[in-house]
């Protein structure tokens, strides 16, 4: 019976343990789902406004218990005083005058009435009461309950949450850890920077100090960090490049500058080098798309107009063009000669040359007939079909609109300057590369690409990697490890047991040179491997940062797509090959700082760009003057644009909306309206307290911001440096953290008083013979008369072949001078520059600016013949230019082409005076007329006599 009860009692007590243990179970599981692991601490701003009305207030509650306690002593006091003062009265024998009574403050008078117990129970309610008054009263009228932020609770960032948000670097000179990023705030000596991947717009209206205070010091910055950022860098004046160069370089830069202003004192920039790459790899349709990427930026003015055809089948056409020229080059072995001067010779040569077909009667054109009789399926003849089957008429406009796109290569000046590459745009991003071709049959097999160091006698593997074999053979790697001088290269395709392998070698640097690649010796395979076979084997590598600076001239827009271009075709490179890196991001991170943004010409799919950029290492720091600005450039990809930059920073605008937006996103705060009223002679006022809504930072402030002073919006900076969750409140830049000016701090690293002309910069193409780099365009021609013709004219080499063919012609036929045509069968072409003589570097710069100067002397006597009759306005002008300028000895032997380059030499103390004449004309027309087309000519022809004077 016993041993029955024992084991009852037991399972009810493990039935217990049981329930309770469930019961246990799902506490924890509610209590887990109220707090959340993944939220820790408590995050300023995070909790929705709401009334504080419901909620206890504590220090109200004791403040009404203590006045509670004091109204029932006073009470008590007085009761027992009264009571004290009856009793005296009462026993005094001689009425009121004789009551001996003190009315001094006394304790006594303290003492509870009556019963103590019905005393305490009287004396809480009494406290209760009246506390219940005094809080309802106090806390009814509490600023607390009445505003809490149902308006809007925005603020501004404290000096504290700028500390604990962003990284503290030294605000000059000296070198810190890590990379360095946006300057957003700056206390006590010290830059607050934003190291984050992020996309930055900067707005400022003209001289409102952009460049001193976020330019120039991001510039700074960036380059003193341990981890530095390559630089590319939109600069209309030259200013930054001549400021930042020398200290550039004493961090470690390499230091270059595509130079629109005077492209003689420039690198050079091949704008079709992508597509030359692309076809040497053979994949043709990569090479035909950059191609059109490059034309849509040419021709990107008229998309959107009535004229949009014109345009869209001009773009075609040159399309074709480049990938004829392309395609003949690389047949021909002579891939230098892949220039858009040239382009834009074919064009002209062709596109202008008609005549009239022996067997028809009818005229055509040069042109035509080449895209005509190329095979079906033929790349080029497909982009040339808009403008073949179009009309004579609006063939001509075609041509004519394609002709006027690419006008700008044709000018000796940038002839020179986009014939030859300085730079591999990939090192830009990945500055250590290899890249060769291997046998066809191992495409999409994997081969093992190692790198190994001899130390101590011991080979020590550096880094092994496995490549897969792309179409054609070819192999690309992009590798971020440290190499020196005798490290090893093995390549090797173990399933055959194969393999190549090198030693490595860093040649000695010539100065000025941009060359980054390395020297590789081959050795013997070795036992149990068979030879790998390898060709054109590329190994670059640099542990140089570089800094790209784009000079572009503010007073001559027509140059200015070249620097689009040159940032579009550097993106498109560096995005290719992020594909080839496990990262899917560049090396080496890389700023865009494009100051004036605004006025750059649009660049092809920026906002495609702007929304996957920052994954792959690229930033883009955009300075305009206002949104409009950039809306009137991009249309409707300026939206898209904006939303993608993360950072928005207020210098000054002189635009409205931009300052309205700024001023809304900084958001709102809910402040106290206090109203008062009475009525006359009433000595009695009611006040009325309501809830506003007022803007953290108001409309007013906002365009009369102080210098130094900026407003940052900074959405999506949601950690600080400990990567814990803030809410990012806006920050306003003023008093302790206003922004230093760089002529404050920074004169001595980055001086914008250097001259840019005092730079000698290394120019590879000033040699450069646009006439020896020329293509026989006679080749194209498919009529031999026509082709015989047009070679006689332009003394081109002609073919033993069609000298022969010439020859079985029938006699009719044959109307060519014989003897013309035997001088050029078999002979080469001489340079025609100077009648073959050799020129110095100096000479050749002197006859480039002179034949500039001539062109531009010309143009100005053009306009001052052809002006209206009514521009009274610039008769003074006109007179001043012909008495000081035009009618000197020196510009008439120019304008004649009588001046030989030893009489230029000779005459450099008159160049000089004539540039000084030209700044006074410039500065009397600006007074004196509204003719902007004769200032223009006027300060042309001063800027092509300035860099005369400076060649000379």
């Amino acid at each position: 019976m016993k041993l029955v009860q024992n084991n009852e009692v037991k399972e009810i007590k493990n039935g217990f343990v049981k329930n309770s243990n469930k019961i246990l179970g799902k506490l924890k599981k509610v209590g887990s789902f109220k707090k959340n692991k993944y939220h820790t601490g408590k995050i300023e701003g995070e909790d929705l406004p709401k009334s504080l009305q419901d909620k206890l207030n504590v220090p109200l509650v004791f403040i009404g218990v203590f006045l509670g306690s004091i109204v029932f002593l006073a009470i008590t006091y007085l009761l027992n005083f009264l009571k004290a003062l009856l009793v005296a009265i009462g026993q005094s024998e001689s009425g009121l005058l004789g009551v001996e009574f003190d009315p001094k403050f006394s304790l006594a008078y303290l003492k509870p009435l009556g019963d103590t117990k019905q005393y305490f129970m009287c004396a809480v309610v009494a406290v209760i009461g009246v506390a219940y008054l005094i809080y309802g009263k106090l806390n009814h009228e509490s600023e607390k309950n009445l505003v809490y932020g149902q308006k809007g609770d925005s603020r501004l960032s404290t000096i504290k949450e700028i500390k604990r948000d962003y990284h503290e670097i030294p605000e000059k000179t000296e070198v810190y850890d890590g990379i360095g990023g946006v300057p957003i705030s700056h206390y006590q000596d010290k830059y607050y920077i934003d190291r984050d991947t992020v996309n930055t717009v900067v707005l400022g209206a003209s001289r409102s100090g952009k460049g001193e205070t976020f330019v120039v010091p991001l510039l700074d910055n960036l380059s003193r960090a341990k981890i530095q950022s390559n630089m590319v860098v939109n600069d209309p004046k030259g200013e930054l490049f001549s400021a930042s160069k020398e200290t550039l370089e004493k961090r470690g830069y390499r230091v270059l500058v595509l130079n629109i202003d005077d492209p003689l004192e420039s690198m050079s920039f091949n704008p079709l080098q992508l597509v030359i790459d692309s076809w040497a790899n053979k994949d043709y349709h990569e090479a035909s798309k950059r191609a059109n990427t490059l034309t849509s930026m040419l021709f990107a003015s008229g998309m959107g107009t009535d004229n949009e055809f014109f345009y869209k089948s001009a773009k075609s056409a040159v399309n074709a063009i480049i990938l004829t020229i392309v395609e003949h080059c690389f047949n021909n072995d002579c891939i230098e000669k892949i220039t858009m001067y040239n382009v834009a010779q074919m064009l002209n040569e062709l596109g202008s040359l008609f005549y009239t077909d022996p067997k028809t009667g009818k005229e055509k054109n040069a042109l035509d007939e080449y895209f005509n009789t190329l095979p079906q399926g033929n790349q080029a003849k497909i982009q040339y079909g808009s403008t073949s089957f179009a009309g004579d008429k609006a063939k001509g406009s075609i041509l004519s609109t394609a002709s006027q796109g690419i006008e700008m290569f044709t000018s000796d000046l940038f002839g020179k300057l986009t014939s030859k590459m300085s730079i591999d745009l990939k090192e830009i991003g990945f500055p250590k590369s290899i890249q060769f071709k291997v046998n066809t049959n191992l495409v999409g097999k994997r081969i093992s690409i190692s790198f190994l160091r001899k130390e101590n006698d011991v080979i020590r593997l550096i880094k092994k990697y496995r490549v897969k074999v792309k179409a054609l053979g070819l192999c690309v790697l992009n590798f971020n490890e440290y190499l020196q001088d005798g490290d090893m290269l093995d390549i090797r395709y173990e399933e055959e047991k194969s393999r190549a392998w090198y030693r490595i070698e860093f040649p000695k640097k010539q100065a000025n040179s941009h060359d980054t690649s390395l020297v590789t010796k081959k050795f013997k395979s070795g036992k149990n491997y068979s030879d790998l076979e390898i060709s054109t084997l590329r190994l670059k590598y640099t542990d140089q940062p570089t800094a790209v600076f784009m000079v572009i001239p503010d007073y001559d827009p027509s140059n200015h797509v070249l620097a689009s271009i040159f940032i579009s075709q550097l993106y498109t490179e560096l995005a290719s090959n992020c594909k080839q890196t496990p990262d899917k991001k560049c090396f080496r991170r890389v700023h865009f700082l494009l100051d004036e943004f605004g006025n750059m010409p649009a660049i092809d799919n920026m906002d495609g760009i702007m929304t996957v950029c920052l994954g792959r290492n690229m930033l883009f720091d955009l300075v305009i003057q206002s949104y409009s600005q950039l809306e009137t450039r991009y249309d409707k990809a300026f939206k898209t644009i904006k939303e993608n930059c993360q950072n928005h920073i207020l210098i000054m605008s002189n635009d409205e909306e931009t300052i309205e937006e700024i001023s809304k996103k900084c958001g709102h705060k809910t402040t106290i309206n206090r109203s008062a009223s009475s009525k006359h002679l009433d000595t009695d006022s009611s006040v009325t307290s309501s809830a506003e809504q007022e803007r953290v930072i108001t409309v007013e402030r906002a365009s009369q911001l102080i210098e130094g002073e900026q407003i940052i919006l900074r959405n999506l900076h949601r950690q600080d440096t400990k990567r814990n969750k803030i809410r990012p409140f806006p920050i306003f830049n003023t008093k302790e953290t206003n922004m230093p000016y760089r002529y404050q701090f920074l004169a001595e690293d980055f001086d914008t008083q250097r001259d840019i002309n005092e730079i000698d910069i290394a120019c590879e193409h000033i040699n450069l013979s646009l006439q020896d780099n020329q293509i026989p365009y006679a080749r194209f021609i498919k009529d031999l008369k026509t082709r015989l013709e047009y070679s006689i004219i332009n003394n081109i080499p002609i073919s033993e072949e069609d000298y022969q063919d010439y020859l079985n012609l029938s006699g009719s036929q044959q109307t060519i001078n014989e003897e013309e045509l035997l001088k050029l069968v078999n002979t080469e072409v001489k340079s025609q520059d100077m009648e073959g003589q050799v020129l110095s570097e100096q000479e050749m710069k002197i006859n480039i600016y002179l034949k500039e100067s001539q062109k531009e002397a010309i143009e100005l006597v053009k306009v001052i013949n052809g002006r209206l009759a009514d521009e009274n306005s610039a008769d003074m002008v006109i007179k001043t230019i012909n008495s000081q300028i035009l009618d000197t000895p020196f510009i008439q032997s120019l304008i004649n082409d009588s001046i030989a380059i030893h009489n230029v030499q000779e005459s450099k103390d008159q160049i000089m005076i004539l540039e000084q004449q030209l700044a006074n004309a410039y500065e009397l027309a600006v007074f004196k007329t509204k003719n902007s087309i004769l200032k223009n000519k006027i300060i042309k022809l001063k800027n092509a006599m300035t860099k005369l004077a400076k060649a000379i």
